[in-house]
Formats: structure tokens, sequence, C-alpha cells
């Protein structure tokens, strides 16, 4: 929402990419009333791979659901616009998940405060878990950004009336339905 001056970085992150022609970019404009949409239909004329939803100002939760009804790929990333990932990781990401023929792929970032870069960690040892054993390993469950198998979270869906706390209850519903995890200590979200 209202997010115009993030998009360029947040979009030219990953759309440079010409690695995956395969990759579906869903940008959802949730009601802004800057030029945000202006902006994302520029994206969407330039380059096929990008999906434009243009809907009443709803909130996060909702904007995720109606790009979740829409998907196609195989996997999920959610990328808040203030974000944005480096060139190779969208790939570096695919290239784990298939190998490891993981539901979710957890992995690091770094959080920028005055440009300076900060490591978050999720603490999980490196390697493939199912449900019972990444519990024994965590203390606390990481909200962290994941990659996500769009087969096992087609039947779950951000919760609209939590305002906090929704990508915690999204991640609870997922593990629900997940065989297995791969934890790596690559970052790959800024």
């Amino acid at each position: 929402y209202n997010v115009e001056k993030y998009l360029s970085k947040c979009l030219n992150s990953f759309l440079d990419l010409s690695i995956l022609d395969k990759l579906e970019v869903i940008i959802v404009n949730d009601g802004s009333t800057d030029h945000t949409l202006n902006y994302i239909k520029k994206f969407e004329r330039e380059d096929d791979r990008v999906v434009v939803i243009d809907k009443p100002n709803e909130g996060v939760s909702k904007a995720r659901n109606d790009a979740l009804d829409v998907a196609r790929g195989e996997y999920v990333y959610f990328l808040d616009p203030d974000d944005f990932i480096d060139a190779s990781w969208c790939e570096e990401m695919y290239v784990l998940a298939s190998k490891y023929h993981a539901d979710i792929l957890i992995f690091n970032f770094y959080n920028i405060v005055n440009g300076i870069k900060h490591f978050c960690l999720t603490n999980i040892p490196v390697g493939v878990y199912n449900l019972e054993n990444i519990l024994m390993f965590v203390d606390y469950l990481p909200i962290t950004p994941k990659l996500y198998r769009r087969e096992i979270i087609k039947n779950v869906r951000f919760n609209t009336n939590i305002k906090v706390g929704e990508v915690f209850d999204f991640f609870i519903g997922v593990l629900l339905n997940t065989h297995r995890i791969y934890v790596t200590d690559r970052f790959y979200y800024n």
C-alpha cells in the first residue's frame, strides 16, 4: 500500500533475472492512493512474467490470499515491497528446495538499519527435517521469510482477522501440511 518509493529496488532485484523464465511475479496493489498502480502496470507491460492484481485496500493478509488464489508456480515466496533480494537468490532457493524435495525452505535474512546489514539467524542446524524433529531443534519457531511448495499451501490462507502475527499463524497452518523442511544457513532476504 502506497509503496512507490520502494518498488524500483524491490522489483528490479529479481526481474532482471534471465535465469528464471518460469518465474511468475504477482504484484497486488492493495488500494494504493499514490502512483504505485501506474508503476507496477509499467512492469506488467514490459515483462510477461508479471501479473498485477488491483483491488480495494483490505490489508496485507487479504492481498496475499488474493495472490495465492492465482499463483501457478511450483513454489511461493512472499516479498514485501520495502524489501529486496539479491539477483542469484531465486535460482539458489529453487535449486536447494528441488534438491532436498522441500515443502518449506527456511533461511536467514538481513535486517538493514541505517544502511548497515544485521544478520538475522534462524539458529536451526542445516539439514532436512520433518515436523516432529524440527520442533526438537528450535527454542522458538522462526517467522523469517520462507519458500513454500505451493501444493502444501493450497488450502492454507492468511487470517484476515489478525492484524499482528498473521505470518506466524499462516506458518503454523502450513507446518501441519508439511513433510519435508530444509534449513539452510544461507541468507535470502533483505
